[in-house]
């Protein structure tokens, strides 16, 4: 997965690999980037960073397509 950095100077890097088999849905809340893989049927948790890391199991949900993230 590919994430890109848009304030100060732009630059694509890679946020992670090998792990997701088939992202559908991902959305943005309190610092935390979510991401839906329908084949795993999981919720996965990333850190909004730059740095390359693992995502983490944060919910199984089988059939997982979209997500939509509510801050308060």
């Amino acid at each position: 997965m590919w994430a890109y950095r848009v304030r100060g100077r732009a630059n694509l890097y890679l946020k992670t690999s090998g792990v997701l088999a088939s992202p559908r849905g991902v959305c943005y809340s309190d610092g935390k980037v979510y991401v839906a893989d329908f084949v795993q049927g999981q919720i996965y948790r990333l850190h909004d960073s730059k740095a390359e890391e693992t995502p983490a199991a944060f919910l199984l949900l089988e059939d997982s397509f979209a997500l939509e993230c509510v801050s308060h």
